[in-house]
Protein backbone atom coordinates (compact mmCIF):
# COMPACT_ATOMS: atom_id res chain seq x y z
CA UNK A 1 0.00 0.00 0.00
CA UNK A 2 1.35 3.18 -0.75
CA UNK A 3 1.12 6.02 1.84
CA UNK A 4 2.60 8.81 -0.23
CA UNK A 5 5.26 9.41 3.02
CA UNK A 6 8.80 7.54 3.75
CA UNK A 7 8.45 5.52 7.15
CA UNK A 8 10.80 6.34 9.66
CA UNK A 9 11.30 6.56 13.54
CA UNK A 10 7.94 8.53 13.58
CA UNK A 11 5.55 7.16 11.86
CA UNK A 12 6.58 3.57 11.97
CA UNK A 13 4.31 2.24 14.40
CA UNK A 14 0.97 4.18 12.35
CA UNK A 15 2.12 2.19 9.36
CA UNK A 16 2.31 -1.31 11.42
CA UNK A 17 -1.23 -0.56 12.07
CA UNK A 18 -2.22 0.39 9.00
CA UNK A 19 -0.87 -2.45 7.37
CA UNK A 20 -2.67 -4.78 10.21
CA UNK A 21 -5.98 -3.50 9.91
CA UNK A 22 -5.66 -3.39 6.05
CA UNK A 23 -5.19 -7.19 6.34
CA UNK A 24 -7.98 -7.73 8.58
CA UNK A 25 -10.07 -6.08 6.28
CA UNK A 26 -9.39 -8.08 3.60
CA UNK A 27 -9.30 -11.32 5.62
CA UNK A 28 -12.85 -10.28 6.63
CA UNK A 29 -14.16 -9.81 3.28
CA UNK A 30 -13.03 -13.30 1.72
CA UNK A 31 -14.58 -14.63 5.23
CA UNK A 32 -17.85 -12.99 4.31
CA UNK A 33 -17.68 -14.07 0.84
CA UNK A 34 -17.27 -17.54 1.81
CA UNK A 35 -20.24 -17.37 4.11
CA UNK A 36 -21.89 -15.97 1.22
CA UNK A 37 -20.62 -18.97 -0.91
CA UNK A 38 -21.88 -21.81 1.36
CA UNK A 39 -25.34 -19.17 2.44
CA UNK A 40 -26.65 -18.17 -1.20
CA UNK A 41 -24.10 -19.64 -4.10
CA UNK A 42 -24.61 -23.67 -2.74
CA UNK A 43 -27.97 -24.34 -2.03
CA UNK A 44 -28.69 -22.51 -6.20
CA UNK A 45 -26.53 -24.95 -7.33
CA UNK A 46 -28.14 -27.91 -5.52
CA UNK A 47 -31.58 -27.03 -7.22
CA UNK A 48 -30.06 -26.28 -10.36
CA UNK A 49 -30.66 -22.77 -11.10
CA UNK A 50 -27.70 -22.10 -13.16
CA UNK A 51 -28.89 -18.61 -14.67
CA UNK A 52 -29.58 -16.78 -11.44
CA UNK A 53 -26.12 -17.41 -10.14
CA UNK A 54 -24.25 -15.38 -12.70
CA UNK A 55 -24.14 -12.45 -11.66
CA UNK A 56 -23.09 -13.71 -7.94
CA UNK A 57 -20.41 -15.92 -9.89
CA UNK A 58 -18.65 -13.08 -11.56
CA UNK A 59 -18.50 -11.54 -8.34
CA UNK A 60 -16.99 -14.67 -7.01
CA UNK A 61 -14.42 -15.01 -9.41
CA UNK A 62 -13.39 -11.52 -9.47
CA UNK A 63 -13.11 -11.75 -5.25
CA UNK A 64 -10.84 -14.64 -5.94
CA UNK A 65 -8.35 -12.37 -8.23
CA UNK A 66 -7.99 -10.13 -5.67
CA UNK A 67 -6.04 -12.52 -3.14
CA UNK A 68 -3.15 -11.34 -4.55
CA UNK A 69 -3.57 -8.40 -1.94
CA UNK A 70 -4.15 -11.07 0.46
CA UNK A 71 -1.13 -12.73 0.17
CA UNK A 72 0.21 -9.39 -0.42
CA UNK A 73 -0.18 -7.48 2.46
CA UNK A 74 0.03 -10.77 4.71
CA UNK A 75 3.66 -10.77 3.29
CA UNK A 76 4.18 -7.16 4.30
CA UNK A 77 2.69 -7.48 7.83
CA UNK A 78 5.14 -10.73 8.32
CA UNK A 79 8.09 -8.79 6.84
CA UNK A 80 7.60 -5.50 9.74
CA UNK A 81 6.92 -8.15 12.19
CA UNK A 82 10.23 -9.66 11.62
CA UNK A 83 11.81 -6.32 11.07
CA UNK A 84 10.31 -5.78 14.49
CA UNK A 85 11.41 -8.37 16.49
CA UNK A 86 15.04 -8.12 15.18
CA UNK A 87 15.21 -4.06 15.54
CA UNK A 88 16.14 -3.78 11.77
CA UNK A 89 14.52 -1.57 9.35
CA UNK A 90 13.66 -2.08 5.78
CA UNK A 91 16.24 0.34 4.56
CA UNK A 92 18.65 -1.53 6.64
CA UNK A 93 17.79 -4.86 5.07
CA UNK A 94 18.06 -3.74 1.67
CA UNK A 95 20.93 -0.90 1.67
CA UNK A 96 22.85 -3.20 4.25
CA UNK A 97 24.88 -0.38 5.65
CA UNK A 98 28.19 -0.76 7.55
CA UNK A 99 26.56 -1.00 10.81
CA UNK A 100 24.08 -3.64 9.34
CA UNK A 101 26.94 -5.69 8.09
CA UNK A 102 29.09 -5.55 11.72
CA UNK A 103 26.09 -6.84 13.61
CA UNK A 104 24.93 -9.42 10.99
CA UNK A 105 28.57 -10.64 9.87
CA UNK A 106 26.99 -13.84 7.70
CA UNK A 107 24.60 -11.94 5.63
CA UNK A 108 23.75 -14.62 2.90
CA UNK A 109 20.18 -15.98 2.37
CA UNK A 110 17.09 -14.86 2.29
CA UNK A 111 16.61 -14.17 5.87
CA UNK A 112 20.05 -13.04 7.35
CA UNK A 113 18.57 -11.01 9.45
CA UNK A 114 17.15 -13.42 11.90
CA UNK A 115 20.84 -14.98 12.65
CA UNK A 116 20.39 -14.76 16.55
CA UNK A 117 17.18 -14.18 16.79
CA UNK A 118 15.90 -14.99 20.29
CA UNK A 119 12.14 -15.03 21.92
CA UNK A 120 13.80 -12.85 24.88
CA UNK A 121 15.56 -10.52 22.74
CA UNK A 122 12.45 -10.42 20.26
CA UNK A 123 9.97 -9.39 23.26
CA UNK A 124 12.61 -6.70 24.27
CA UNK A 125 12.68 -5.50 20.77
CA UNK A 126 8.78 -5.29 20.37
CA UNK A 127 8.62 -3.49 23.20
CA UNK A 128 10.87 -0.89 22.62
CA UNK A 129 9.44 -0.61 19.04
CA UNK A 130 6.16 0.53 20.49
CA UNK A 131 7.84 2.78 23.15
CA UNK A 132 9.85 4.17 20.86
CA UNK A 133 12.83 3.11 23.25
CA UNK A 134 16.20 3.25 21.46
CA UNK A 135 18.67 3.25 24.21
CA UNK A 136 18.71 -0.68 23.24
CA UNK A 137 19.76 0.66 19.70
CA UNK A 138 23.65 1.30 20.46
CA UNK A 139 24.28 -1.82 21.75
CA UNK A 140 22.41 -3.85 19.03
CA UNK A 141 24.76 -2.01 16.07
CA UNK A 142 27.97 -1.43 17.83
CA UNK A 143 27.98 -4.83 20.34
CA UNK A 144 28.96 -2.56 23.60
CA UNK A 145 27.60 0.60 25.03
CA UNK A 146 29.94 4.02 24.20
CA UNK A 147 32.12 5.58 26.69
CA UNK A 148 30.51 8.87 27.84
CA UNK A 149 32.63 12.02 27.36
CA UNK A 150 35.35 11.69 24.40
Amino acid sequence: PWINNCVGLGNQRSFYCFIVTLLAAIASFYYVVVLYTFDAVFPDLARGAFSELMGTLVAILSSAFDLIWLAFVGALVARHTAYMAVNITTYEVLVRPSHVQRRFPKNRGRFWFLNGFGVASALVNCFNYWTLNTEQDVTDFLGSVPEEGF
